[in-house]
């Protein structure tokens, strides 16, 4: 059985958005980072489904993190299409 508490997981989904913006940011892109935001978002979809169904006080974060894994995969994508790897 897997215990999820709601501040860490919000802080987590945060941290996520933080740290892609911050490698946004930088002049060079890299591949290892493209591929370590895969990781995360495949990450954040599994944690999403398995906390849907732990009752509706984690109905926001439940939205919270669909809505940033949509955000950051489009993030993602454009980023790719602009730096050639």
């Amino acid at each position: 059985m897997e215990v999820y508490h709601r501040g860490v997981v919000a802080n987590a989904i945060a941290a996520l958005e933080e740290w892609w913006t911050a490698v946004e940011r930088r002049q060079k892109a890299d591949n290892a980072s493209l591929s370590l935001l895969r990781t995360a978002l495949a990450t954040l979809s599994t944690v999403a489904a398995k906390i849907s169904q732990s009752g509706t006080g984690w109905t926001t974060i439940v939205a919270t993190a669909r809505a940033v894994r949509i955000d950051l995969e489009l993030r993602a994508e454009r980023h790719q299409r602009v730096h050639t790897f």
